[in-house]
């Protein structure tokens, strides 16, 4: 990976639908912004970052490549090319981890000043990964072995040789909370278990054990609600919490989202083909989460995974016909709840929402679509 330099401006071109193009910037659309303001006049990179500011990082699959998007300016001021046709990414205030999930499979660290990447880890392509705080988990889904490591290291991984912290079932999951704090789900068992480092070890501990449920199915959803794991089989339909019986949610399962890891610990979202819905995370029913008494029907398509952020709530749904697409829903703030259409959306777009400290972003990951929540709306970023 590099800076994106001037001579890339072509590989930003959309490849768009002629209805998104005067609604609707990709990142593509923000080429000639990110070279400009990528590059000093004489060809070196800009340098003079402010690391504790609100930029959230985004990506475009399509044309792979990853841009730091400004919050203050609307604008993308930093990229850089990804060497992996499918990646994802992993943004911590100023720790930016780039997830190469295709061959070769690699981690890159991003020097968010200079806007190049570190030099790649390489992983076995079995292993799965997830970040919080400034740790990363992994695991091996074809082994079950477990490992953490700090995101920041940039030195070799060797699984044949690295002691495993612990040893699953195969076809396990894992997820990270927030505080850095890994949980790995065994899936036979259902037991999930939490790894962390206590009173400054150096080596992490398993803490506590979280008994979720019978057997679960291969393609488990796991995410952490303050420190209590949930986990979501989308083949059952079924949603596991430790103190109650598996709860069936509505909708299509095979498309339903449980939200991102949250410091929030009362309430666990999780959305589904036909709207928005909360429960709690030991137990009780589900219930509807609605951003608006209006009577407005429910988005339908496929959803993004929720984000929860400073007492509110984050959903949007790839439903170009919604005027419900994206919802916010504050608890104990109904003044702060919004339920907008999404200009631009498809229903073919793959949604992400983006964070960083308090700006929130909704990400079309495939093509590279921006939107930007404000207080009375979502805005496509033009």
């Amino acid at each position: 990976m590099r800076l994106v330099k001037p001579q890339w401006a072509a590989a930003w071109t959309p490849a768009r639908r002629a209805k998104q193009a005067a609604s609707v910037t990709s990142l593509a659309l923000v080429a000639s912004t990110l070279v400009f303001l990528a590059v000093n006049a004489d060809g070196s990179p800009v340098t003079d970052v402010e690391l504790h500011d609100g930029s959230v990082w985004i990506t475009n699959s399509e044309r792979s490549l990853a841009a730091r998007f400004n919050p203050e300016i609307k604008r993308a001021d930093l990229g850089v090319v990804a060497n992996s046709a499918s990646f994802d990414l992993f943004q911590n205030r100023g720790t930016v981890v780039i997830d190469g999930l295709s061959s070769p499979r690699v981690l890159q660290s991003v020097d968010v000043a200079n806007g190049v990447s570190r030099d790649a880890v390489e992983l076995p392509a079995t292993i799965k990964t997830a970040f919080g705080g400034q740790t990363v988990a992994l695991l091996d889904s074809k082994s079950g072995k477990f490992w953490m490591r700090s995101s920041q290291d940039g030195s070799a991984f060797a699984p044949k040789t690295e002691p495993a912290l612990t040893k699953v079932a195969r076809d396990g999951a894992i997820a990270m909370s927030p505080a850095g704090n890994a949980y790995v789900l065994d899936r036979v068992s259902g037991e999930a278990t939490r790894f962390e480092c206590k009173d400054g070890a150096q080596v992490p501990q398993a803490t506590e054990t979280f008994a979720l449920g019978e057997t679960l199915g291969a393609d488990l959803q796991l995410t952490v609600v303050g420190e209590t794991p949930i986990a979501f089989d989308p083949k059952r339909g079924l949603l596991y919490r430790g103190k109650s019986a598996p709860t069936k949610i509505t909708g299509e399962p095979s498309e339903a989202k449980l939200q991102q890891p949250s410091f929030d610990d009362n309430v666990v979202y999780i959305a589904t083909s036909d709207g928005l819905w909360q429960t709690s995370p030991d137990k009780g029913d589900l219930k509807r989460a609605r951003a608006s008494t209006s009577g407005a029907a429910a988005a339908q398509g496929a959803p993004a995974a929720p984000v929860n952020l400073n007492g509110c709530v984050h959903a949007a749904w790839a439903d170009p016909e919604s005027k419900s697409a994206y919802q916010r829903v504050c608890e104990g703030d109904a003044g702060s709840n919004l339920a907008k259409p999404i200009a631009g959306v498809a229903s073919s777009s793959v949604l992400v929402f983006r964070t960083n400290r308090d700006v929130v972003l909704l990400n079309d990951v495939s093509a590279g679509d921006l939107w930007m929540e404000q207080k009375k709306s979502i805005e496509a970023i033009t």
